[in-house]
């Protein structure tokens, strides 16, 4: 499996969340390495321009998206590069299929976003969640389009509003029964302090 070949540092901010390392060790081991190799060699086919972010660098961030997807499955796409990657997985179908189910339980399915308008609640929800389960840096930044261009503090000065953005993207977004109690406390506890 990837896991095994590929020893790459972990992506997960907060180390104490083992629900969060477990979740990374599952992705790794959901990627066969032929597979990975695949996505590595179209990627290099298809973008050879120095301009273009070199593939490992950009995978760890298609990892952090994946996870965030499984976590939250309504997570939109605000990256044009983690989405090129996206498609070139899609293009192995076999190989696509097999790693979506093993991680996800079920097939994910790519619906493009059609509309370039971004929807502030979307933005502040991918924000936040990204900003509590890794690091930000620099590449992280680019790769992204920026951070903290809506303070979600700001957005919602209230508590009791907090607390309803949070509930309401937990029933839309958050997969039922795969995050543990713990992991959606310490979630909601970022939030609402």
């Amino acid at each position: 499996m990837y896991g095994e070949a590929n020893k790459h540092s972990t992506v997960i901010k907060n180390l104490n969340q083992e629900f969060l390392r477990e979740l990374e060790k599952k992705f790794d081991n959901s990627i066969s390495e032929e597979f990975y190799k695949k996505i590595s060699l179209k990627f290099q086919q298809n973008f050879n321009d120095s301009t273009t972010p070199k593939f490992e660098e950009l995978w760890v961030e298609v990892k952090k998206f994946y996870l965030m997807k499984y976590i939250s499955p309504n997570t939109p796409m605000f990256s044009q590069d983690v989405d090129e990657i996206w498609h070139i997985m899609i293009l192995f179908t076999r190989n696509y299929e097999e790693f979506t189910r093993r991680f996800y339980g079920e097939m994910l399915h790519h619906d493009p976003n059609l509309t370039p308008h971004v929807d502030v609640k979307s933005r502040s929800w991918f924000e936040w969640l990204y900003l509590n389960m890794f690091t930000l840096d620099k590449f992280s930044w680019k790769i992204w389009g920026g951070f903290l261009r809506v303070n979600i503090h700001d957005e919602f000065q209230k508590k009791s509003d907090k607390e309803l953005f949070f509930n309401d993207m937990m029933r839309s977004s958050l997969k039922s029964g795969v995050a543990s109690k713990k992991f959606i406390d310490f979630l909601y506890l970022k939030l609402t302090n």
